[in-house]
């Protein structure tokens, strides 16, 4: 991996790459990663390319930093909302609408990671893997607890937040930044088709 400079130059050295790994991703949602390439990327960004490669050792790299710019983020603040006092419900409905910023907010990073992942070679994707399989790993938290409160009906957790991230997900495809949805519109409506499908309702009486 490139080799981080002196902790004076560091935040700038961190923004340069945060700044090209957005133009990355912005290259590869248009064009795959098989289809894009450093070269590309550096005329996109009106650098030389041996100046890319001063800030990312290879393709690989770049695609690991702009999958990891996608998710870092989200998992902290995830963790966070799973360790509060909050109800189960309430962890729930913040866990959706953070996700569903999270996309709209980084909708080029967030399609990176979601379709090209697979793309990464063992080293990166290792690495990749963990911090998806982390990520799920809170959502079916929330989910469990809730159930064991009490506060949700029994059901299986993987494959509920599996139709829940499914569901979210596929925002990728059809969001219009320019439409008339908002991420907090959106949050709304679908934070009220899980609960719906999981919270617990009091039997009617008669």
């Amino acid at each position: 991996m490139a080799t981080l400079k002196t902790a004076a130059a560091k935040p700038a050295w961190d923004a340069r790459r945060s700044e090209i790994s957005r133009a990355a991703a912005t290259l590869i949602k248009q064009r795959g990663f098989n289809g894009s390439s450093m070269e590309t990327l550096a005329r996109k960004l009106r650098i030389r390319k041996a100046t890319l490669y001063y800030y990312f050792s290879s393709k690989q790299e770049l695609l690991y930093e702009t999958l990891v710019e996608a998710v870092g983020g989200a998992l902290a603040r995830v963790e966070k909302i799973v360790k509060s006092d909050l109800s189960s419900r309430e962890k729930l409905r913040l866990f959706l609408i953070d996700h569903i910023d999270s996309i709209v907010l980084n909708l080029e990073p967030v399609s990176v990671f979601i379709e090209e992942g697979r793309f990464l070679q063992r080293q990166y994707r290792e690495k990749y893997v963990q911090m998806r399989d982390e990520y799920e790993k809170l959502l079916r938290a929330i989910l469990k607890e809730g159930m064991a409160r009490g506060e949700f009906r029994k059901v299986d957790p993987k494959v509920c937040g599996f139709a829940i991230l499914g569901m979210c997900n596929w925002i990728i495809r059809w969001y219009n930044p320019e439409g008339p949805l908002s991420s907090h519109d959106i949050a709304l409506q679908y934070t009220d088709f899980v609960e719906n499908g999981l919270v617990k309702t009091k039997p009617k009486t008669r």
